[in-house]
């Protein structure tokens, strides 16, 4: 005698009918089972296929269709589960005392994409089932959390690559420019015609306290592809080409202004011919004295991460980058609109020769 069955054991049925995808061809699925008059049933055109479901096993429930209960478990939904859905389906089977085989049914091995969150609901009377179900949905929810926890972590590490050995990746705009080894830092932000001073110390026979720089001819080169954001980062890739030696200059020979600086502009202590760089405001650099001068007569002092120079402080870019091509970060000064590049001498930069290819590059 077949037993009824409860409220779990529908809803559970109910649940295998969606996954299975059956519910979307419902007039041919009501046919299948037996149910001839399912025009009559107004939740055959409810929009949800859940809705539907439920409605359609709490119907046959309730009217005591057993027949189309097991020609939906034995017939329709039997050959497409396995494992404990599969015996789920027998169990409701044998308490409703079908009478139809389920071993000879095939099986459909491309199934496997049924999402595994979707398992049944537990059935009260079988502990057994429901130890099963809890495993199988605690492995799934271990396993999305290691999954979870190792895509954090990789892209947490990517993340740290990029931001600190490779910047630009993050980086606003970029702009390249040209720095020729005539272009004098000293004259940055200064009208035609102004002098970079005198050689004083200069040993030359003949040619000591001559004029030899005066802007434009000799004048830094203007930065003005990127904005400029004060707290901002600048990044820099200056390449050698054949022309010119190289931009980190010559180690060799640390080299301070003949005079010490001018025009407002700090002086410094740097290899001879180094790319160099300044930030001004909008204002003239000599309206105000000039900073302190910064020190980067060492390899240490080169090799800074990160720099943080004063408006009219000159400071080394050599060729940006630092031990296992990490790039240099200079962070733009408050109330910095323009930047220019130049290239170390102590005086006289109209008879130094080729040039200085930079990329120059806003971060965020």
């Amino acid at each position: 005698m077949s037993q009824e069955l409860n409220q779990d054991e529908l809803n559970a049925l109910a649940d295998l009918l969606v996954i299975s995808q059956k519910a979307k061809a419902r007039e041919a699925l009501c046919i299948k089972i037996g149910i001839s008059y399912y025009k009559e049933l107004g939740f055959i055109y409810e929009s949800s296929d859940s809705s539907f479901a439920i409605n359609l096993i709490n119907h046959l429930n309730e009217v005591g269709n057993t027949k189309a209960i097991c020609q939906l478990c034995c017939k329709e939904l039997s050959s497409i589960f396995q494992g404990d859905r599969e015996s789920f389906l027998k169990e409701i089977a044998v308490k409703l005392n079908c009478n139809h085989e389920f071993d000879s049914l095939p099986r459909y091995k491309d199934f496997d994409h049924i999402p595994s969150n979707e398992n049944p609901l537990p059935i009260s009377g079988d502990k057994s089932l429901f130890e099963k179900l809890v495993k199988a949905k605690k492995k799934i929810l271990a396993s999305r959390i290691i999954f979870l926890i190792i895509s954090t972590l990789t892209a947490s590490a990517i993340y740290t690559y990029f931001y600190y050995w490779a910047p630009e990746v993050w980086s606003v705009v970029k702009d390249t420019v040209q720095v020729k080894g005539t272009n004098n830092p000293w004259l940055a932000g200064m009208p035609d015609g102004t002098s970079s001073g005198t050689c004083k110390n200069l040993v030359w026979s003949g040619n000591r306290g001559k004029v030899f720089d005066t802007a434009p001819n000799a004048s830094p080169r203007e930065v003005k592809g990127i904005p400029l954001k004060p707290g901002g980062y600048i990044t820099f890739t200056a390449t050698n080409p054949a022309d010119y030696y190289n931009p980190e200059g010559n180690y060799n020979q640390i080299q301070q202004v003949d005079g010490g600086g001018g025009h407002g502009i700090s002086d410094i202590r740097s290899p001879s011919g180094s790319l160099l760089g300044v930030f001004l405001g909008a204002e003239q650099p000599d309206k105000d004295p000039a900073p302190r001068s910064l020190d980067f007569g060492s390899l240490e002092q080169r090799s800074y991460l990160t720099l943080s120079p004063k408006l009219k402080q000159v400071f080394f870019i050599g060729d940006g980058r630092i031990s296992m091509g990490r790039k240099k970060r200079v962070i733009v000064p408050p109330g910095a609109t323009r930047l220019y590049l130049g290239t170390m001498d102590s005086c006289y930069w109209s008879d130094n020769k080729g040039a200085i290819d930079v990329e120059v590059t806003s971060g965020k």
